[in-house]
């Protein structure tokens, strides 16, 4: 993943839930549509960033999210973060990373 050049959009919904003052910077998206019930990891532990980043999975759409889960920090002395989770067929999820 490649976070080069990425930016906060004023849309960027607030991670107050997750611990974050405000909406995080630097934030990327995906969107991720299971075919079936299942679950799924997410992580940035392995990822060759030398700054603190945070996870988040949303529901909803756009302007009208709902957090699923987040996650900023792996431990007190791990900046990377994780989330494991449960999902359901059909639905789309948006998935956040970025700088808290």
């Amino acid at each position: 993943m490649n976070t080069e050049g990425a930016t906060s959009d004023p849309s960027d919904p607030d991670l107050a839930d997750c611990g974050i003052t405000g909406s995080g910077k630097a934030t990327v998206w995906y969107t991720y549509t299971p075919g079936s019930d299942g679950a799924i990891s997410i992580d940035t532990d392995e990822a060759s960033t030398d700054y603190d980043t945070f996870v988040a999975v949303w529901t909803g759409s756009p302007g009208s999210l709902s957090m699923v889960a987040c996650n900023n920090n792996i431990s007190d002395t791990n900046n990377k973060s994780a989330i494991a989770l449960q999902v359901s067929g059909s639905t789309q999820y948006y998935i956040e990373v970025g700088q808290p």
